[in-house]
């Protein structure tokens, strides 16, 4: 029995080396066809490709990102780079297609098989790393750790399926090792095209420009030899006179190799005899995206109606579908079903028949891509101009797009949330709640809560995405003309059950600190607000939340809700309500052996009631609440806590004269370290990394240090936080323009971000007055006195509170300075 125990051991592992060496195999062999079919047909380009060689052998520490508009050629032009770098360099090459396979789509996937190819070790280690933070540092320590000479292409790095901040990027890499990257750079897609920004930023393109190369689009000879090629490849030609028409609709393109590649489908089918041609060609992609989908039922004679539902299914999906699921779903589609079976004259029991699919798949399976996601291979559409064409054609109806979600709802919805082997269905998982949202079903989503839901979703590392679900089912109840209280209680009452259910199996708090951080700084809706006034209510939260845990979570709660009123400027009742917390937790310490939790929650009381101290303008008071806040956070060990503590803390003594501007900055030098070493394992340290960012820009604003200022909003304009957010660059783009002297700029943007307030609001937003205060001296120094005067006597009407004291006396000197 040992024997054949050690036996059996020692097959298995050697079956796990084989098919590790077989994934390596399996994915070099893939990105090769690839390559291949992108050199089929390759035409010019050779200044870019010898600047290409060029910098394989250079001394640059910073990627090559090759950008430009979408449908140019960056596939074909990086496949060619790669097949001449292979013939004249020494270097180990490595390179991945993003969507060229169903694994290549994922940003895990992406780098798992690139460092699978560098050392099969690292594959192994990154699969057992499931904290995204700590998967992208050590990626980026393989990748700075690499010894042999090797050169890396990353094609599309825009086509992932999830976005990433390019944390796995070494700032600089080393000597040995060259990345070239392509990206898009398209004002028709510009959220796919954040990429080159964020590179851009990282890199420092003015100080690296001949790191950033654009690819400009082809030439009209480029055309006639892509187009003679093609038709010789299928043994074909077209008269002279096609051809010149081919090249002026290719040049009113803008000369894009996609809108060669979607005409040829029709160019290839010409006669020479055949003079009509002159109506089949649109002037753009986009219009010839279109004539294609339109072509398949008009001259290929699929059916109209199976063609549109495919297209808009497919895009209708949150992350595209499988094969499966795309013929499962037509086979439930009524509407599609008819069809087929008064074409096919027999009843096909439920399923569609393969032959009108694979026929029409063979014509569409170009423009696919498929994904690897939920451990499915998905089918997407490829080019952004054809999901443009599909959103504003097939799906332009809003009653028709909702009803294709409604059908997928209904499909997702029949299927177990856990299946019969105790597997969680991933696919209902990602799918469900996006379908029930745009089809408006606000009881289906309740009931999908009220399955253990959140809990389901937490397990599997996806509790933002379903903090964002429980939002939008919010804004479906908000919609409805009655029973919103009733659904409303629901809704919250799924998240008490939730924090109630974890606390139970593992014996300790959940970290509320991920709900807070994500709602109170949205302003999406109100859910946030909401939430907090029925979970600050112990009556409500006492029937889903056991004694042991009831107090503890209605503290959590109020804390939350001092922070979130503090931030709404309703100081005095978060006043109230935080001086309240402190008091229970402060209670607690004489019953409690364990005191590290409450030293925890104390510090951040006393840290909300150091800032509501300081905005009512007790500055004395809001020094010692600071103090206690770190004395506690020191006897909890949160050192996190502390140094969070210590930067607001010194920013007010900064602003209120009590420091300077050299000790602000050493404190948020000092703090950058510290969340720096904890933001991999602290989500609000890493929140603090970005924050750091912001007053670093504020110590280069009021240094009018220009260099530091531009580098710090690049920061700002680019990073996770702010985009997550939605924060608006306005006010950061007037003090950016006030300090170079752009004072036209200056004083638009400062107007720009000022009316997105109502003034009901404006006199609740922390420190105002600082804004007027600063378009005043945009005004003065356009020598527009009237105006700045104006902006300056605006900012007085504001109250002292929050936080305007300090900015409101500089207002009054400036207008003693220069009007009296």
């Amino acid at each position: 029995q040992w024997v054949l125990l050690n036996l059996k051991a020692s097959i298995e592992k050697q079956m796990m080396r084989i098919a590790k060496g077989t994934a390596i195999e399996k994915a070099k062999s893939e990105h090769r066809k690839f390559k291949q079919d992108r050199l089929r047909i390759f035409v010019g380009r050779e200044e870019i490709l010898s600047k290409i060689q060029k910098y394989t052998g250079n001394d640059s520490h910073a990627p090559l990102v090759i950008y430009g508009r979408s449908g140019m050629g960056k596939s074909s032009l990086m496949a060619k780079a790669i097949e001449q770098t292979g013939n004249t360099s020494k270097a180990r090459i490595i390179y991945r297609f993003v969507g060229a396979t169903k694994r290549s789509s994922s940003i895990r996937g992406l780098l798992i098989s690139i460092s699978r190819e560098i050392d099969k070790s690292f594959a192994a280690e990154l699969e057992g790393i499931f904290n995204d933070d700590l998967f992208f540092e050590r990626v980026a320590n393989i990748l700075s750790g690499i010894n042999e000479n090797t050169v890396i292409f990353i094609d599309a790095l825009d086509q992932l399926i999830d976005i990433n901040y390019l944390e796995w990027l070494p700032g600089q890499l080393p000597g040995n090792l060259k990345i070239i990257i392509s990206v898009l750079d398209d004002d028709d897609y510009k959220s796919d095209s954040e990429y080159l920004d964020l590179l851009k930023v990282k890199y420092d393109h003015v100080v690296n420009p001949e790191n950033f190369i654009l690819l400009e689009p082809l030439n009209r000879n480029d055309g006639r030899e892509i187009l003679i090629r093609s038709l010789a490849g299928i043994h074909r030609t077209i008269t002279d006179r096609q051809i010149d028409y081919v090249l002026d609709r290719f040049s009113k393109s803008g000369y894009s190799p996609l809108y060669l590649t979607v005409n040829f489908e029709e160019i290839k089918k010409w006669r020479s005899s055949n003079s009509r041609y002159t109506d089949c060609m649109k002037d753009d992609v986009v219009g010839s995206v279109l004539s294609f989908i339109n072509n398949l039922s008009r001259l290929y004679h699929h059916k109209k109606l199976l063609v549109k539902r495919t297209f808009g299914y497919i895009v209708c999906a949150k992350n595209g579908l499988s094969e499966k699921e795309v013929l499962d779903v037509l086979s439930v589609d009524k509407e599609v079903m008819t069809l087929i079976e008064n074409q096919y004259h027999q009843n096909l029991s439920g399923k569609i028949p393969i032959a009108p699919w694979a026929r029409l798949y063979s014509q569409i399976s170009p423009f696919l891509i498929e994904k690897m996601s939920d451990n499915v291979s998905l089918i997407s559409l490829f080019h952004r101009q054809f999901i443009h064409a599909v959103n504003t054609n097939i799906l332009a109806d809003p009653g028709e797009k909702k009803e294709l979600h409604t059908k997928l709802a209904n499909y997702f919805s029949a299927q177990d949330l856990i299946t019969a082997e105790g597997v969680y269905n991933l696919r209902k998982l990602s799918e469900l709640a996006h379908h029930l949202y745009h089809s408006d079903k606000t009881e289906e989503m309740l009931q999908l809560f009220e399955q253990g839901y959140i809990r389901i979703k937490y397990e599997l590392d996806r509790f933002y995405e379903c903090l964002f679900e429980i939002e939008q089912a919010y804004i479906l109840i908000s919609r409805l003309k009655k029973s919103e209280k009733k659904y409303k209680t629901r809704l919250f009452n799924t998240i008490f059950s939730f924090l109630n259910e974890y606390s139970i199996s593992k014996k300790k708090l959940f970290d509320y600190e991920l709900i807070h951080t994500y709602f109170v700084y949205r302003k999406r809706s109100s859910f946030y607000a909401e939430f907090l006034k029925s979970a600050s209510d112990k009556k409500v939260i006492e029937k889903f939340i056991s004694d042991e845990y009831l107090t503890k979570y209605y503290l959590l709660f109020l804390s939350g809700l001092v922070g979130y009123m503090r931030r709404r400027g309703n100081l005095r009742e978060a006043g109230d309500y935080v001086k309240k917390t402190i008091t229970e937790y402060t209670g607690q310490l004489k019953e409690t052996e364990d005191k590290t939790s409450i030293y925890k929650q104390l510090s951040t009381s006393y840290y909300e009631l150091g800032y509501i101290h300081f905005l009512v303008g007790d500055f004395k008071q809001a020094d010692a609440a600071f103090i206690k806040s770190i004395e506690h956070a020191q006897k909890s060990n949160n050192v996190v806590s502390e140094w969070i503590t210590r930067c607001v803390k010194d920013r007010f003594a900064f602003i209120s004269g009590i420091k300077t501007i050299d000790d602000f900055e050493a404190t948020l030098d000092q703090a950058h370290e510290i969340f720096k070493e904890h933001q991999s394992v602290n989500h609000v340290a890493k929140r603090w990394m970005m924050v750091v960012k912001n007053h670093k820009f504020e110590v280069a604003f009021y240094r009018k240090d220009e260099k530091m200022l531009t580098r710090y909003y690049n920061y700002l304009r680019t990073n996770e936080w702010n985009k997550a957010y939605n924060v608006t660059m306005e006010l950061f783009k007037a003090q950016l323009a006030l300090v170079k002297g752009r004072y036209d700029d200056a004083v638009h943007s400062y107007n720009q971000y000022l009316n997105e307030f109502t003034w009901e609001q404006i006199i609740k937003e922390e420190s105002a007055a600082e804004y007027y205060h600063e378009l005043g001296l945009a005004y003065y120094y356009k020598s527009d006195l009237q105006k700045a005067r104006s902006a300056w006597k605006k900012g007085l009407k504001l109250n002292n509170q929050p936080g305007n004291h300090i900015f409101k006396e500089r207002i009054r000197n400036r207008l003693q300075e220069h009007f009296q």
